[in-house]
């Protein structure tokens, strides 16, 4: 069972990070996005450690950054490229 899953998931991937495949800009909008949102939280809880944190700095902006690349990753799922 686990050697079928993990060979559905290698084909899945590997179609999905072709160079030329329809969803790779999607999934590489979605990966820079959680990078990006590992970043963030790894400000907030820094700066909630140091007990300088306030709402509106930098790392809010880097979150809001990270949600508006999932944003646009889910999209390109949704809107796939039509032929002209």
């Amino acid at each position: 069972m686990t050697l079928h899953y993990l060979k559905f998931w290698k084909d899945m991937m590997g179609c999905a990070f072709c160079k030329g495949g329809r969803l790779y800009y999607a999934w590489l909008a979605i990966l820079f996005g959680f990078g990006a949102m590992y970043f963030a939280d790894f400000i907030f809880s820094y700066t909630t450690t140091l007990g300088t944190f306030h709402n509106g700095n930098f790392g809010d902006l880097v979150f809001t950054i990270a949600l508006s690349l999932i944003s646009f990753g889910v999209v390109g799922f949704i809107y796939p490229k039509v032929k002209k």
